[in-house]
């Protein structure tokens, strides 16, 4: 583990095929590998991460931390991108994979993001696509996210959603995305509600919870339809599992 926030460090192979970093905070960290497929940061706090490598990356994954500046040079043949739990610019992450066409699992799980994701652009840079995940503020960025278009994601077999704050619009969003998915099999839905709720929120989660069930039986050729919630300050969550409506308590 390295915690001087004053260290600069410069780590070089060519052999190198796979990595894992966890927990370092630095100033400038350069990683140079023309061999690198896998990537994977974990914990780490670092104001200039610069990859250069010669196009082989196929898997990047950033795991909580924050890093101010990040360059992943020229990457075109990237197949899994996954981004949870840290702050970042979506302008700049898209700006750096756009060109891998080829991408097929996107997850972008975060804490917090400076932009609005736009799935059209998603869905156009990466045609092959096969599992989404999009989880963060519902309020700031998911009621942008489907917009109208005539895009479809053909290859989308695998959709997981959350959101920090239930909203009234979330399940006809969720609606208008999942038609632009004609082949879909599986479907997470994440959200979290506070254990202590004053009569209006019981209301809203009351509505929210029959629209699902609503969501649930339009799209009866989904294999697995799964919603969870987190309840604040309990840790415990309930999920009702495809239309059987079998809430489970349990803890987490």
């Amino acid at each position: 583990m390295l915690s001087d926030t004053q260290v600069a460090l410069e780590l070089n192979s060519s052999s190198l095929k796979a990595i894992y970093i966890e927990a370092i905070t630095l100033v400038t960290f350069i990683l140079e590998a023309g061999s690198l497929e896998e990537l994977h940061l974990k914990f780490c706090i670092i104001k200039q991460f610069t990859f250069i490598g010669k196009g082989s990356l196929k898997h990047f994954e950033f795991e909580g931390g924050y890093v101010d500046s990040i360059d992943l040079g020229e990457v075109v043949n990237l197949e899994v991108v996954d981004v949870s739990d840290f702050t970042f610019s979506w302008l700049g992450l898209y700006q750096m994979i756009s060109r891998s066409s080829n991408l097929r699992v996107l997850r972008i799980w975060a804490g917090f993001m400076e932009e609005i994701v736009y799935l059209e652009a998603i869905a156009k840079s990466f045609p092959y696509l096969t599992s989404l995940s999009f989880g963060c503020d519902l309020e700031e960025h998911w009621l942008h996210f489907v917009e109208e278009g005539s895009y479809q994601m053909q290859h989308l077999v695998v959709v997981e959603v959350g959101w920090e704050k239930i909203h009234d619009q979330f399940c006809p969003i969720l609606d208008t995305f999942l038609e632009k998915c004609p082949i879909v099999k599986k479907l997470n839905v994440h959200g979290k509600v506070s254990a202590t709720r004053t009569r209006e929120e019981c209301q809203t989660l009351a509505n929210f919870t029959s629209s699902m069930i609503q969501l649930m039986r339009k799209y009866m050729h989904v294999d697995q339809i799964e919603h969870a919630f987190t309840v604040w300050k309990t840790g415990n969550s309930f999920r009702m599992q495809n239309t059987s409506f079998d809430f489970q308590y349990t803890s987490i």
